[in-house]
Parts: C-alpha cells; structure tokens; sequence
C-alpha cells in the first residue's frame, strides 16, 4: 500500500488556501493526477490554465500530460473568444484568415492587443468571408487593406482598428470610396496616431456604416474643415450615434479663425481644446474623453484643465517630452493608464527629478506596462507604479536606474519582463547587475544597437546568470554564426551547464535568438 504524503491528508480548504499562492499552471504542474480527491479539489484550475511565465519543462509537462486528460485538445465546442497577446514573428499574409476561421468557424470574437504585429490581408483571400466574426481588435500597417478587411467580415458589430501607416506612403483617397457596406456595424473604433487623415476619408469612412451607434476616433490631422463646431455631427451618418474624439494637429499656424474657434469651446463642457505654449500644436477631444488609447505631446502638459475628464483611458503614449515635470503633470489626469510609453525630445539628455516636483502626489496602481525612449530618472516612476509588471528601456537609462542604490529594494519585487534596447557593451557587467537586482525576473529580451553584430558568446555569457531561475525565457535580436546555426541546441549543450537530459528549447529565426528554460 502506498503511503500518503502529508499534504495529502490537509482538508480540502487548507490545500486550496495553498493552491492560491500558486500560478494554475503551478498547481496542475504539482497535484494533477495524484489522488482522485485532489483532482476534485483542483478542478477550478482545470478550466483556466494559464501558461504564462512558466518553465519549459513545467509549460512541456502540463500541454503533453495534463491537458489531454482534462479535454480533447483539437475540438473546442464552447469556444467562442480568441484574445491574442504579444504575437510575434508570424507570416502575416495568411495568419488572418486562418484564426478567422479556427475552431470550424465557431469563433465570434479575435483580438489582438496593440503589443502584437500588423496583419496584412492578400488580395487572394478575398473571396471568402467570414460570417461568425462579430467583434475585431486588429493592427494594421497600411490604410489600403482596408476594403479587402471590410470583405472578409460582413457580419462585424464591433470593430477597433490601429494604423500604423504613416503620411506620405502609398495610400490613395480611392481605398476609402471603394470600401463595402458593413451594415451590422455599431461600435467603430480608429486609432492613427501616423497618417494624417482629411475630413473627405473619414467622411467617407464613417458613411459605409450606416448602423453606428459609437464612434472612437484618434487621428493626427491638418485639415482645418475639422475646426468647426457642427463637422463631427455632419459627417456622422445618424444624428443618435454617440461619438468620442482625439484629434491632434501636430504642425498648426496660428490665425485668427483658430484662436476664434479655441476661445468659443472654453465655453463648451462637452469639448476641451489644449494648445501648446508655442501655439504650434493643438488638439481637440471630448469631455469627457471615453477612448481607452490616446497619445498626446509633452509640451501640452501646462495646458491640461483640470475639468478634462480620462477616466477610461488605458494606454498613454507622451511623445517629444522635455521634462519629467511634464510627464507627471500629464500623469495627474490619468490614474487608471495601464500601459504607459514615453519618448524622450533629446535622446542624448538624461532627465533628472527636480527637487520642485516633490509636491506633486501621485499613484499609478494600474500600471503593469512602461516603456521609456531615451534616458530618464525612473526611480520616481518606479516608486509610484507598485503593480509594473513589464518594463522596457534603453541600455543607458537602465545602467543610470541600477547605479542608483535607492531603487535596490523596490526592484526585487514586481517587474517580471524586461526588454532592454540599443545594448551597446557586449562585455559589460550589467547583466550581472540585473540578475541581483530583478528578484522576480522571468523574461529579459535584448536588442543590439548594431544589428549585424555576431551575438554568439554574448549570448553563452548570459546564460550562467539564470542558472538558479526557476522560470525563464531569454531572447536576444542579433546575428548568430553560421555555424552556431546549424545545431543551436547541440551547441549550447557543449558549451553551457545544459546537459541533453535538461528540457529546454532554444530557436533562431528572425535574426532573434530564444531560449526558454
């Protein structure tokens, strides 16, 4: 007879007050499959597996011998809603139709977060369309896939695209006159932040959906036609749609029509107006601001009223920013930001916390995502976002925040995925540095400054430091020896503490080398 171990013998309710210390992946990694009881206990965890930041060698275990006990893994009758985080890497010419159409056709709902690639849509698969998809989420590159988009989902409720095309390309006027009807369209949302669009193509746009009930628009613009009171309800095609604007003119010259139509929306509770001191930059939302994604520019900070109202915005983009001062200024009308990127006027500047800030109080306890352009003081930023999960910094702003000794204690906990761009040292000891300072480190991803830099002995000096981890995945974007290429696995078992009988996987495509331990 086989002996019970002691925590086998806890009651229920203690094992499960245990279980919630762990991932799920942790718990069915552990108690799947031990006793009838405990798989009773777990089955919770059985319907969310979530395989995440966990090992190779628990992720291999859990998808070979687990999840074929729990459900057959190549039917998903209930599955309906495909949420896609972080996608990477894939040949985007047919990956669209393909998730489209997965799970025979049953999916009603596909969304990419704004952290993965642009798809594309080839003319060839625009014969076939896709009835079951009621709501997208997608990022695209160019405006004129637009009309073979609109083809392949003719049944769409609710749709959020992000265009990453900037003015200038290729695009035509023609692409929004030749886009389809989608009749079952009620909730629109645009997000272009780089092509500066014209009141005809959101005319235009907005015209092929007769049946809208909301509206999101974030777009760049200098078209003066917007900078009339009544032009966002002209161009709607049903005076009952409720419509949300961001609009940014970048480049703007000062007359007296503009400062005119400034001055009368003071006056307007339902619209804001920022201009910036310089008089250069204007941009023009409703308040209150219901957009989830908004980028606005540092020199606009000063100008914020305090009437404006951005409870519902997620993802921040501060661009051309000259001073920490203007970020937290900014920072004081979004509290919820989830995902917070900041780009840096003078990438050479480093930008330091003057002592006349240490008034201001603010808290950032949704922020899981920061992503910083240039070099600047973090260690406010950091001190203030308890919750950051992810960080992403260049190679010289990350070297300033470790040699600062204050920031030790509050960088042992939290941060678990760290993307460090333009590395510029090979050689230098940082990564040592970063290993005793990230106490929770999981992934750490590292982009050359010279892309043609052969990467291979960089990449067996980082690999000493994780030997203690147990959880870890390393992706370095550089080139790797032709030789290196032709047995990567073998090669870094002959030249690493990896032995054949440790699981691991290490891959090389995309000039990107990945491992996962």
């Amino acid at each position: 007879m086989v002996s019970l171990s002691t925590f086998e013998t806890l009651p229920d309710e203690i094992i499960l007050v245990a279980c919630q210390y762990l991932r799920g992946a942790d718990v069915l990694y552990a108690l799947f499959n031990l006793n009838t009881r405990l798989n009773t206990t777990i089955t919770g965890y059985c319907h969310y597996v979530n395989l995440m930041t966990v090992p190779y060698q628990q992720f291999n275990y859990v998808v070979t011998h687990v999840l074929p006990c729990i459900g057959n893994l190549e039917n998903f009758p209930q599955l309906t809603y495909l949420d896609i985080r972080r996608l990477y890497g894939c040949d985007t010419d047919d990956l669209l139709p393909k998730l489209l159409s997965a799970n025979n056709c049953r999916l009603s709902v596909v969304i990419f977060d704004q952290d993965s690639i642009c798809l594309n849509v080839s003319e060839d698969v625009t014969a076939i369309s896709y009835p079951n998809i009621e709501e997208l989420t997608i990022n695209i590159s160019v405006a004129n896939v637009l009309p073979r988009l609109f083809k392949l989902i003719p049944n769409i409720r609710r749709l959020c695209i992000n265009i990453e095309e900037y003015s200038g390309s290729s695009t035509s006027k023609q692409v929004f006159i030749d886009l389809s009807h989608v009749t079952n369209l009620i909730n629109f949302q645009l997000h272009s932040r780089n092509w500066y669009w014209t009141l005809d193509e959101i005319t235009d746009l907005l015209q092929k959906m007769p049946s809208l009930q909301n509206v999101e628009l974030s777009f760049c613009t200098n078209d003066k036609r917007f900078l009339t009171e009544e032009t966002l309800l002209i161009i709607s095609p049903s005076s009952s749609i409720q419509i949300d604007y961001f609009i940014h003119y970048p480049y703007l010259t000062l007359n007296d029509d503009i400062e005119y139509f400034v001055t009368s929306q003071s006056n307007r509770p339902s619209t804001a107006c920022l201009l910036n001191d310089t008089h250069d930059r204007l941009i023009i939302h409703t308040n209150p601001c219901h957009l989830h994604s908004i980028a606005l520019p540092g020199s606009i900070a000063k100008q914020m009223s305090s009437r404006s109202k951005f409870t519902q915005v997620e993802d921040l983009y501060i661009y051309y920013v000259s001073s920490l001062l203007e970020v937290l200024l900014i920072l004081h009308h979004f509290r919820r930001v989830r995902n917070l990127a900041i780009h840096v006027l003078n990438g050479s500047e480093t930008l330091t916390f003057p002592s006349s800030m240490q008034s201001i109080v603010l808290r950032l306890p949704w922020l899981k995502k920061l992503s910083i352009s240039g070099i600047i003081e973090l260690s406010h930023l950091l001190s203030i976002s308890p919750n950051l999960d992810k960080l992403n910094v260049n190679f010289n702003c990350l070297k300033a925040l470790l040699e600062n000794n204050s920031t030790h204690c509050m960088l042992q906990t939290g941060i678990t995925r760290l993307c460090i761009m333009d590395w510029i040292d090979t050689k230098s000891d940082l990564m040592l540095t970063i290993v005793q300072r990230f106490g929770s480190l999981c992934h750490i991803a590292i982009v050359m400054t010279d892309p043609t830099l052969i990467v291979d002995s960089f990449v067996l000096s980082i690999i000493p430091f994780w030997k203690i981890k147990p959880k870890f995945s390393l992706l370095v974007e550089g080139l790797l020896s032709e030789e290196v290429r032709t047995n990567l696995r073998q090669w870094i078992i002959d030249n690493s503490y990896l032995t054949e009988e440790d699981s691991f996987s290490i891959q090389y495509d995309e000039k990107q080398c990945k491992i996962w331990l």
